[in-house]
């Protein structure tokens, strides 16, 4: 397969969530050998990186945001609900990518939940930090 031949983004890419005729597609245009690179790729990488980083940034932004000393200290605990929708969402990923052609319907239905869930918070848990430095600078 040609680089030219491979969609044009992978689920985990789709902003905020994908349907199941992306996934079908999805899946069906990286064939047996693309799919099992796929999963390879989410056992060495994609359930470790960049989920759990970018939560840890998020509750060391927050954690600057809301110091101990704020009524709203506990805002950066707030920082790690990322990182279960992104495991959620690639546990789907993994498990569609061995189950094509037989996707089932919870993974059509609950798995795009767990991608608008972890888009979500991407966007919106920056903006709950950027309104903590505000709100002590007046």
């Amino acid at each position: 397969m040609l680089t030219t031949d491979l969609p044009k983004r992978v689920l985990d890419e789709y902003m905020m969530t994908w349907r199941a005729r992306d996934a079908e597609r999805f899946f069906r245009e990286i064939g047996p050998e693309g799919r099992e690179a796929y999963r390879v790729f989410y056992r060495r990488t994609d359930f470790w990186f960049p989920g759990l980083v970018i939560s840890l940034l998020y509750v060391s932004f927050l954690s600057l945001a809301f110091p101990p000393s704020s009524p709203l200290s506990w805002i950066p605990i707030l920082g790690f609900a990322g990182w279960p929708c992104d495991l959620a969402e690639n546990i789907n990923h993994y498990t569609m990518s061995s189950s094509y052609p037989q996707l089932t319907s919870p993974a059509l239905v609950v798995g795009p939940m767990f991608t608008l869930m972890k888009w979500t918070l991407a966007v919106i848990l920056p903006l709950v930090g950027i309104a903590g430095f505000l709100a002590r600078l007046f």
